[in-house]
């Protein structure tokens, strides 16, 4: 027995039916917000991984950098000063920034917490970095060393 709707008409109705279901979820991921204490806890918590890994220590060697962090949907911004092999995050800004790296509270935190891929979420314009292209490269390298040892 055939159908009385067309199959374009049918597939129509599924692409519809799929955009409605990911704008709903497009909403309550704008709806969540992580809070400044959140996201500086997350903050802190990625320093810590990133002094435990000594690949990273490694990768972190002879790069001084200058990272403005900011939470675009919560008016947050923090400062991860990277120097002497060793990195360091104080609240607003500190000085001239060689990076900026802006997104949403809850996405960066997804970031620092290792609970969302920064490569992914760069790639996908879920954060935006400004700055030379050879300093993205590093943050991209640092990101991805924290990443895999976190998911191991």
């Amino acid at each position: 027995m055939r159908s009385a709707i067309p199959y374009t008409e049918k597939l129509c109705y599924y692409c519809f039916a799929i955009r409605f279901a990911l704008a709903g979820k497009k909403e309550d991921r704008k709806r969540s917000m992580a809070t400044r204490e959140e996201l500086r806890e997350a903050l802190d918590d990625y320093v810590a991984q990133a002094q435990k890994s000594k690949r990273v220590v490694q990768a972190l060697r002879n790069w001084n950098c200058t990272i403005s962090i900011e939470a675009t949907d919560i008016q947050a911004t923090f400062t991860m000063i990277i120097k002497d092999n060793t990195a360091t995050v104080h609240d607003d800004r500190q000085g001239q920034p060689d990076l900026i790296v802006r997104g949403s509270s809850e996405d960066l935190a997804d970031i620092f917490w290792c609970d969302s891929n920064p490569a992914s979420s760069y790639m996908q314009g879920v954060v935006k970095i400004q700055g030379s292209q050879d300093n993205v490269m590093r943050l991209d390298a640092m990101a991805a060393l924290i990443y895999q040892e976190v998911n191991k």
